[in-house]
């Protein structure tokens, strides 16, 4: 797989999980370590690009209720946190990191979940299946 770290800044979280907190079975990107995703999951990524909407994504705070959630007995998926897509210096520069990352992560069998951002960004999500 190719490296994705360039596209994205960590995730800045120091919470304490209990052992069957979603927390501690995520792959979380952390300043010192990206996640290695070397098997099919579902990865998600935060982006707070919203030049040509109307929303404002400016934070990030869906993960900590989502670390907290309790996994189920028989969890067998693998979760990857990739963290927050850098916006590029223009828009189109954040829809070719979006397009080049998911395009990726469909091709490892692994599904993406983006979170945040204005519905224009659609299209290079559109663009990675194409």
């Amino acid at each position: 797989m190719k490296d994705l770290s360039i596209y994205f800044q960590p995730v800045d979280s120091h919470q304490k999980f209990e052992e069957q907190q979603l927390g501690n079975e995520i792959s979380i990107y952390r300043p010192d370590r990206f996640p290695e995703m070397d098997e099919e999951g579902v990865a998600l990524f935060f982006t707070p690009e919203s030049r040509r909407g109307n929303c404002k994504s400016s934070q990030d705070n869906f993960r900590a209720p989502l670390y907290e959630m309790f996994i189920g007995k028989n969890w067998t998926h693998n979760i990857y946190d990739l963290g927050t897509i850098a916006p590029g210096e223009t828009i189109n520069d954040t829809l070719h990191a979006i397009q080049s990352v998911t395009s990726e992560l469909i091709k490892n069998n692994i599904t993406p979940i983006i979170i945040g951002g204005s519905q224009d960004l659609t299209m290079g999500i559109y663009d990675a299946y194409e």
